[in-house]
């Protein structure tokens, strides 16, 4: 949710740059790019206790829920609200459905 607030600024300019790169696939396979290391980031300050194909799984759930926010987000008016409540539904329904919260514990520093 943090990246979509930051972003919020620019959301004319960034779906003006997605709209022209339309029948380009090669922005979004940059954009892919980056926002999986974001998601490698911030899941790597958790602990996960099962083994490394459900945490790639969990990457890879997480980031298809961002990116179908992000896609919501674009074309929202500024209250943004209908993208973060993607974003609480999807981890609601995630939680709901699998144990992949349950094996993450907090890295403590």
């Amino acid at each position: 949710m943090n990246k979509l607030d930051f972003m919020n600024d620019y959301k004319l300019g960034i779906s003006n740059i997605i709209n022209f790169y339309f029948n380009n696939p090669k922005f979004y396979l940059v954009s892919l790019k980056s926002t999986k290391s974001t998601t490698q980031i911030y899941l790597n300050q958790f602990n996960f206790s099962n083994n490394k194909i459900r945490k790639k799984l969990f990457e890879k759930v997480i980031l298809a829920l961002f990116l179908l926010a992000f896609k919501k987000w674009l074309y929202e008016d500024s209250t943004n609200s209908g993208a973060f409540a993607l974003i609480d539904k999807g981890i609601k329904r995630i939680k709901t459905s699998t144990t992949f919260f349950e094996d993450l514990t907090y890295k403590k520093k």
